[in-house]
């Protein structure tokens, strides 16, 4: 915390930290539905996956599958051995929803809140 209070004497990187002050109300609202929808991912891959797949066998390695997924590391050979319409349908809106959509939304939150604080220094 003390690094962050440091910030304040230098106003370039104040506008930062006030951007996350800013920001905090609705990042915390947006992680709310990003934790759902991630969950929800994670449930449908064990379903899809977990009985052919070991990355996938058990909700919490699922949900490490998954979150590397979304980092970019998907292993879709051992997806599709469930079948290749069935693995491209929740890799597609794993990819559409989680990683297009809602990053985007995040990304958005940050810049509105980072425009109306550099407006307001």
């Amino acid at each position: 915390m003390r690094l962050f209070k440091s910030f304040a004497a230098q106003p370039r990187l104040a506008i930062v930290t006030e951007t996350f002050k800013h920001a905090a109300g609705d990042i915390m609202h947006f992680f709310v539905v990003f934790s759902s929808v991630y969950f929800c991912m994670a449930v449908n891959a064990v379903i899809f996956f977990g009985q052919d797949d070991i990355n996938f066998c058990r909700l919490d390695w699922a949900l490490f599958s998954v979150w590397r997924a979304m980092l970019g590391d998907w292993d879709w050979d051992s997806m599709r051995t469930i079948g290749r319409e069935k693995a491209f349908v929740w890799l597609f809106l794993f990819i559409l929803v989680v990683i297009v959509i809602l990053m985007n939304i995040l990304i958005s939150i940050l810049m509105g809140s980072y425009a109306n604080v550099k407006m307001a220094a």
